[in-house]
């Protein structure tokens, strides 16, 4: 099994959708409102904390293109 396959699977239960979308109608309208500057900003208080965030995500969440690949692979 595929580590995030727990993490996909969860999309097919309705009370765990409920929590994620928070009223939303889909997993895009709820990514469309998250601002890159605010990840930008969450992430350098987390600098703060004794816990690194890996490379590989920070290079990720600072492409411009991080969203939309990220709504492309939801909608597929």
């Amino acid at each position: 099994m595929i580590a995030d396959t727990p993490l996909v699977k969860n999309l097919d239960n309705p009370e765990y959708m409920d929590i994620i979308l928070n009223g939303k109608k889909s997993l895009e309208e709820t990514f469309a409102e998250i601002s890159q500057k605010e990840v930008m900003k969450k992430m350098q208080e987390t600098k703060k904390d004794e816990t690194k965030i890996p490379r590989k995500v920070l290079l990720l969440v600072r492409q411009k293109e991080t969203m939309a690949k990220l709504l492309y692979l939801l909608a597929s």
